[in-house]
C-alpha cells in the first residue's frame, strides 16, 4: 500500500491518496467540527503561532487568507496520474 501511493514530485518523494468526494466533505466537516471544539473550550494549542491560534479559533477571519485546494479533475495519461488543481480563496 505504501508504495502504491509514493510519488516523485519535483525530485522529492512524496505520498497521494485518491479520495471520493463523500470522503473529502467528511474529512472537511471533522476538520471544522475539532476546530470549533478546540475554540469553544478555550484549549490552548501546543506549537501554535499566535496568528495560527487565531485561525484554529475563528478570531479576526476577515484578517486571514483562507485556501482550499480542490480536485477538479483527474486523468490517467502514460502510466501517470493527471490532478488539475482549483485553489479558492476569501479575502477580505
Amino acid at each position: 500500500m505504501r508504495e502504491k501511493c509514493r510519488y516523485n514530485y519535483k525530485g522529492k518523494d512524496t505520498y497521494a491518496f485518491v479520495m471520493s468526494d463523500r470522503y473529502i466533505m467528511a474529512l472537511y466537516t471533522y476538520c471544522l467540527s475539532a476546530r470549533k471544539a478546540v475554540a469553544l473550550e478555550n484549549i490552548e494549542m501546543e506549537g501554535l503561532s499566535e496568528a495560527e491560534l487565531s485561525m484554529v479559533k475563528l478570531e479576526s477571519v476577515r484578517e486571514v487568507l483562507f485556501q482550499a485546494l480542490l480536485l477538479d479533475d483527474v486523468k490517467f495519461e502514460d502510466g501517470k496520474m493527471y490532478a488539475e488543481l482549483s485553489s479558492i480563496y476569501l479575502l477580505c
